[in-house]
């Protein structure tokens, strides 16, 4: 797994006298860290003392944090939208509209909603979750989805649904990302502004912070500081 296989490569990060991984800094990784993304602000750079602040020093923890924010994404290197196919081919199948397909926010809402595989057991207005291998028909998929990052629908000069189009990429996850770039030759910061950049073809996934509005993210991070609170509380920190 990638994600594993750079948080563990040795040329980057060695284990700490408190057990937890840091940077190896007598190994090239250390080039690698000379400028860091603000997962806070994207397209800046991180400061010293927001790392301190942040991550407690840590790059290990900023790393993990930005692979755990982009979870699930898979972004594309090259690609094209592919040749219009007749409708009677078009995927039926359920897990070929996965929530991470959403092409925004508001579709991704729509579709877990309405129980589309990867939002979870939910329901609303009376709508079950919808099994992966179940089968949907053209109308549903052309009411309840549309266009998704993998499928383009094609309508005629009437309007009316005809075919569609299917994504065909060279594609890239952001661990496979941070592994492939040599830490001699580019920042930890411009390879994740690149990645920001990059079209994604799937999406993270739905509990990462990309999903989550401002607000949402604030909520959050108060719950979690009232937990950490009240966990110290018990412990006599405070």
């Amino acid at each position: 797994m990638a994600k594993m296989r750079f948080l563990k490569n040795p040329l980057y990060w060695q284990e700490g006298q408190d057990g937890n991984m840091e940077l190896n800094v007598e190994n090239a990784g250390l080039e690698f860290f000379k400028m860091l993304p603000s997962l806070n602000k994207p397209g800046m750079t991180l400061s010293a003392q927001e790392l301190q602040e942040e991550y407690e020093g840590n790059p290990h923890k900023l790393v993990k944090g930005m692979i755990n924010l982009n979870e699930g994404a898979i972004a594309e290197i090259c690609g094209t939208k592919g040749p219009t196919r007749k409708l009677n081919h078009m995927p039926k199948v359920a897990r070929a509209y996965h929530v991470q397909f959403a092409k925004t926010m508001e579709q991704r809402d729509q579709m877990a909603a309405l129980g589309f595989p990867g939002g979870g057991k939910r329901k609303a207005d009376g709508h079950l979750s919808i099994a992966e291998d179940a089968f949907l028909s053209h109308e549903s998929i052309e009411r309840d989805v549309g266009s998704t990052t993998m499928q383009e629908l094609v309508y005629d000069s009437w309007g009316k649904l005809c075919g569609y189009k299917q994504r065909q990429a060279f594609v890239i996850t952001l661990p496979e990302l941070l592994e492939i770039n040599p830490p001699s030759h580019c920042s930890l910061f411009a390879v994740y502004s690149w990645w920001l950049e990059a079209p994604k073809i799937i999406k993270s996934k739905l509990h990462a912070s990309h999903w989550k509005s401002k607000d949402k993210i604030k909520e959050d991070k108060k719950k979690k500081d009232r937990k950490g609170q009240k966990k110290g509380q018990k412990k006599g920190h405070w």
